[in-house]
């Protein structure tokens, strides 16, 4: 009887209020996610991918995450996952800027999922702050899929690629070594002097301001999911000085400075340098140093960026680097890309060799070359337990690597493999995947060698070449990276360095009489002068050849003459023709050029440009 009571009474507040009480209703777009969410798990590999997607928006910035799995059903990796619809053929989508924001506190690599319902198709791209398409200022920003590269489906590679993702974020996070709040109690700082206190203050500002607005690129490199890097002070002094510094993730409660008079963090549980995290140890009269808090803080940063700029690791950026950059690896290892010798190669081609054709081939050949390698040189392996990609590449090219119709047909077939890590020496696997992302951008529909091979036979590798060869490649290689050179800045997020050749007022003229480099004398040389040209009367970078006109380029004091006009010169030097047998010669030169800009505006103690041109 009291239940019917309280049923009649909410009925008839119903009917005061002048609406019926009905119960909340699901979003307005609900139906066209779970459509597209229901067409992305269709079109996954079901027995190496295992999804866990929602289309009800219960949680903020993503649709929930996909586990890789390998043959035998054990986790191998995570991704978190966005799913959006997309109209029909459409193959861009207008990104928000917050899930740039949401991808820097995720602790698993963050996917973007587009779904063409009516097509029944699905694309994707990785999202992350160093994406080019992102710049800070933007609240949206413009993804573009290419079909096949960037298509989940039975004839495309895109397990491999997740795979390589969960990979390179797994041994990124390994090598960080975290805050753990429990290990200090108390941040104990008030039993240090306020000066010592307020100098790691500066330092850990020095540092986090390095990482967060002058080198992003360093935090995603190497302290993939930190929020910011703190100090905590071992022991302090007149004669001696020594402390740690430690990354703090997001969400974590962790003090930025704190004191702990015994080595916590030791040197077993870090790791040595390389590592992310290192103890430093100041003694005698180094400790005086550190009164320089920002040095101290720099050389710190600089540490890391040195090893981006000695591995070539950063980012691809122009379409000369990426063409450059495909076409030595197409003449090293174009059989890994299913392409064969040839004067030219369409963009379509060499995109589905890239991201089809080569990470099936990879892992296909990985296992067939470990067992040749176990027959034929076991030596070998227990040395070097996992092979480079380039020794793969390189061996058992009759005896076990597959054909191009095997893999192909693998493909096709839809296989299921293994994906394994792949370890590169000489080239940067991430800047293969982005420079033909960039190729395919271009416009670009055929590819032909531009740089020209050796022509001669010779004892010295400057007269392996013609002067006119020579001459060729130096304008090839420094008008390539002068054109690349702002894309090279921007897509590394260098938004703070000052490069003059980028701010109009500077240009270099290199010039020499080429008929000078075939007289027998050792060495090949040219002028290199850097002069002021703030009206922008000069291209940015140019080649002088003094044999064809004598008084194209005539020194004058400190004033250099160019086709009649005068500008005053800044610098001038004689140097060796640069990179002339480098593999990669306008990458070479984008690095040169970024090194000697580094090293103007933050000193020469942290960056060393290196011997004048050398590779």
């Amino acid at each position: 009887m009291l239940i019917a009571i309280r049923s009649a009474t909410f009925k008839i507040i119903g009917k005061m209020s002048g609406e019926e009480i009905r119960p909340a209703r699901y979003p307005a777009r609900n139906t066209e996610e779970l459509s597209a969410v229901r067409c992305f798990v269709n079109l996954l590999d079901l027995d190496r991918v295992k999804p866990d997607v929602s289309a009800l928006d219960k949680v903020p910035n993503h649709d929930g995450t996909i586990t890789l799995v390998d043959n035998d059903q054990y986790p191998i990796g995570e991704l978190k996952v966005q799913v959006k619809k997309i109209p029909k053929d459409a193959l861009r989508f207008d990104c928000p800027a917050k899930l740039i924001a949401y991808s820097k506190v995720t602790t698993a690599p963050f996917l973007l999922v587009c779904v063409d319902v009516e097509n029944q198709r699905a694309f994707w791209k990785q999202i992350n702050p160093m994406m080019p398409e992102f710049r800070t200022s933007q609240k949206t920003f413009t993804v573009e899929f290419k079909v096949i590269e960037n298509e989940i489906g039975k004839d495309t590679a895109y397990l491999d690629h997740w795979t390589r993702l969960c990979q390179n974020y797994q041994d990124r996070v390994s090598k960080i070594a975290s805050f753990d709040p429990k290990a200090w109690g108390d941040p104990g700082l008030h039993k240090l002097s306020p000066e010592v206190v307020t100098s790691f203050q500066e330092y850990a500002d020095e540092l986090n301001t390095l990482l967060d607005i002058d080198f992003p690129i360093i935090r995603h490199e190497f302290f993939v999911d930190s929020w910011k890097l703190g100090v905590v002070i071992h022991k302090t002094g007149n004669e001696s000085l020594s402390y740690s510094t430690y990354s703090i993730k997001y969400g974590e409660s962790a003090p930025l400075i704190s004191f702990s008079p015994d080595s916590l963090m030791n040197s077993e549980k870090l790791g040595d340098r390389p590592g992310n995290i290192t103890e430093t140890i100041i003694s005698g009269e180094k400790a005086a140093a550190f009164q320089d808090r920002k040095k101290k803080g720099r050389e710190f940063v600089f540490y890391y960026l040195e090893k981006l700029l000695d591995d070539k690791k950063l980012r691809v950026g122009g379409v000369n680097q990426s063409i450059e950059l495909l076409m030595w690896f197409i003449r090293e290892y174009g059989h890994t890309l299913g392409l064969v010798d040839a004067e030219s190669y369409s963009s379509s081609d060499i995109s589905y060799g890239v991201n089809v054709f080569f990470p099936a081939w990879y892992s296909i050949t990985f296992g067939k070359v470990l067992v040749y390698f176990h027959h034929e040189y076991p030596d070998m392996l227990r040395s070097n337990p996992f092979p480079s990609f380039e020794q793969i590449a390189n061996t058992g090219l009759r005896d076990v690597h597959p054909s191009a119709d095997e893999v192909n047909h693998a493909i096709a077939s839809g296989r299921s493999i293994s994906a394994p890590w792949i370890r590169t020496h000489d080239f940067s696997l991430t800047a293969l995947f982005e420079a033909s992302r960039i190729l395919a951008d271009s416009g670009i529909e055929t590819v032909t060698r531009r740089d020209r091979p050796w022509s001669r036979v010779s004892p010295r590798i400057e007269n392996c070449f013609s002067p006119e060869d020579i001459a060729h490649n130096l304008a090839l290689m420094i008008e390539g990276a002068a054109e690349d050179y702002a894309d090279f800045i921007a897509c590394n997020r260098f938004e703070r360095l000052k490069c003059p050749l980028l701010q109009g007022d500077i240009a270099l003229a290199f010039a020499a009489d080429i008929n000078d480099w075939d007289d027998g004398t050792p060495g090949v040389f040219f002028d290199e002068y850097r002069v002021q040209d703030r009206k922008g009367n000069l291209p940015k970078v140019q080649f002088i050849n003094l044999a064809n006109n004598s008084s194209g380029c005539v020194q004058e004091r400190d004033e250099l003459t160019i086709e009649g006009r005068a500008y005053r010169i800044d610098s001038h030097r004689t140097s060796h023709v640069p990179f002339l047998n480098g593999k990669r010669r306008i990458e070479s030169l984008l690095y040169f050029w970024l090194r000697e800009d580094l090293r103007r505006q933050y000193g020469d103690e942290f960056l060393r440009a290196g011997d004048i041109w050398s590779d």
